[in-house]
């Protein structure tokens, strides 16, 4: 049996493919202990305090939504049209009008997303003709998609519900 020599340079070359390897898996690794430990990272959102005004006919508010740290939710579609946006949705008040987004915020543009995103807080104004009746209370569907910065994973489609009391506030 002959014995095999071991080559100087080889542990270097071990030891530097080792630490590729590492660097390569470590975020991967990192991301499923966080989301068996506590779950994946949540938007918040509500009715900005002071923002509900009625008016002959209609009802304006502002949402204030709050995507969390090292996370960016989307804004648009993207250049390609396959991102799932900030969405909202109010079952209760469609049924008895019609509802308008009147502001979004800009956000940013990500050219390694191809899309315009929310990081942070940004708020989103709506109007509905005709106002609702002072007494009813609805709840708004926030429907959105964030992803983390700094490894590109995105977690499934999420859906909130926002209570809107639509008894005070006046113009």
């Amino acid at each position: 049996m002959t014995a095999v020599k071991s080559l100087p340079h080889a542990k270097p070359i071990r030891a530097v493919i080792c630490l590729v390897l590492g660097a390569v898996l470590w975020p991967a690794e990192t991301v499923e202990a966080q989301a068996r430990r506590g779950g994946r990272p949540t938007v918040a959102a509500e009715v900005v305090a002071g923002s509900l005004a009625r008016s002959t006919g209609e009802l304006s508010f502002r949402i204030a939504v709050e995507v969390p740290a090292g996370h960016h939710g989307y804004i648009d579609k993207g250049d390609d049209g396959f991102l799932i946006p900030f969405s909202f949705s109010f079952p209760d008040l469609e049924e008895t009008g019609v509802v308008e987004m009147t502001s979004a915020p800009r956000g940013v543009r990500d050219n390694k997303v191809r899309a315009q995103v929310l990081r942070g807080r940004g708020d989103f104004a709506f109007r509905f003709v005709p106002a609702p009746p002072p007494a009813a209370d609805a709840t708004a569907g926030l429907r959105y998609q964030i992803c983390n910065d700094l490894t590109g994973i995105c977690y499934p489609p999420m859906l909130l519900r926002i209570h809107v009391a639509t008894g005070s506030g006046s113009r």
